[in-house]
């Protein structure tokens, strides 16, 4: 049993490496993320966001800039924060051709804190 756990792991750890998804991988990509939260003094209301530029190679090709903030709320008594925001999306293509894709959508998440 034991054996097939190991060639199991082992076949999902080489598939990456032998798929053809990649575009060029001699291009060094970039994705620069920036996130924030806050809480509005004692409420239990707050905003969190984050910023995520990725690049295909380290800063001119734009594959995606993502820009999400939403409003934030944490029961008392609760480790459970929700948010339910915005975020608009634009996606770039591969190469010299400068076209985009927009995207507008809400959005909303649960998190759960959880420490290893």
């Amino acid at each position: 049993m034991k054996s097939i756990i190991f060639l199991l792991i082992f076949i999902l750890l080489i598939l990456p490496k032998i798929g053809f998804s990649q575009i060029d991988e001699d291009k060094i990509g970039a994705w620069y993320m920036y996130f924030f939260n806050t809480t509005f003094k004692e409420s239990s209301l707050g905003i969190q966001g984050d910023i995520q530029y990725r690049n295909w190679d380290a800063g001119g090709d734009l594959e995606q800039l993502l820009l999400r903030g939403g409003l934030t709320y944490k029961p008392k008594n609760a480790n459970i924060k929700f948010t339910f925001g915005y975020g608009n999306i634009t996606t770039g293509t591969y190469g010299s051709e400068k076209s985009t894709k927009l995207e507008s959508r809400i959005y909303q998440e649960a998190l759960f804190p959880v420490q290893f």
